[in-house]
């Protein structure tokens, strides 16, 4: 009788068997339980990109003098840190100093727009149920995004973000790391979940950012569009594509 082994992932993690039989075939399906997740912010929890990508050129525009199109912003913006997205603009390093000076003017720019709309600001369909979900059972979480203080400070208070993501579990740019597309605000979070990242989810919305969760050596690579997959940049760097919260299966994780 021939043994045919499917492994949903060789990336190791806590394990279920199960034997199928069928006709003279046994098939053993390795189901691989993941320990954690990480999520980006901007885009992913909260579907804020509009206003990013409103701030963003316009702050290029008005005080620059750049023209940037729909397409540069989402392949080198989306998802980027302050430095990064200065380099792309100027098309060399800019001195520390001033990328804040820079940094804070566009980050403004960006609050209003969420003030100003700020009865229609919403957590991605699903997101409240999976992290329910996850402070329920307790199951690792953690948020790795590339805003700065002044904007994590902005969202803690306008959604409380304390209630699922209190005791440091807020990764941000700090200025220390290297900004994604580097791995190292994903390593960091890792790192303060004390789960290897071989057994965590990374959800992300830009390029950017899964190129960022691949380099960093998670189990699960996970894209979110809402505006339909198919338009997804950065597709081939994740293991699954989902529109939102409500197709990722809670039970992915090991509980």
């Amino acid at each position: 009788m021939m043994l045919l082994q499917i492994m949903l992932s060789t990336k190791c993690g806590k394990y279920k068997n199960f034997l199928i039989f069928s006709n003279c075939y046994c098939i053993l399906i390795l189901v691989i339980y993941m320990k954690g997740i990480i999520f980006d912010f901007n885009g992913t929890l909260f579907l804020d990109s509009p206003f990013h990508e409103k701030a963003w050129r316009k702050y290029a525009k008005e005080q620059l003098g750049i023209e940037v199109t729909k397409e540069q912003y989402y392949r080198y913006f989306h998802g980027s840190t302050n430095p990064i997205i200065y380099e792309q603009l100027f098309k060399k390093p800019i001195p520390k100093e001033l990328i804040g000076v820079f940094g804070e003017e566009k980050e403004r720019l960006y609050r209003e727009q969420c003030l100003e709309e700020r009865n229609t600001l919403s957590f991605a369909e699903g997101a409240y149920e999976l992290l329910d979900f996850l402070g329920k059972n307790n199951i690792p979480h953690a948020i790795a995004t590339s805003s700065e203080i002044n904007n994590v400070n902005f969202f803690k208070d306008l959604f409380d973000l304390d209630r699922w993501f209190g005791g440091g579990r807020i990764i941000y740019d700090d200025g220390t790391v290297k900004g994604k597309p580097h791995p190292d605000l994903y390593l960091k979070a890792g790192a303060k979940l004390s789960v290897d990242m071989k057994d965590l989810i990374i959800v992300e919305d830009a390029c950017a950012g899964v190129q960022a969760a691949r380099a960093s050596g998670a189990g699960l690579v996970v894209g979110i569009c809402p505006d339909g997959k198919d338009k997804f940049v950065g597709a081939e760097y994740t293991d699954l594509l989902i529109k939102d919260f409500t197709e990722l299966d809670f039970s992915l994780f090991e509980y």
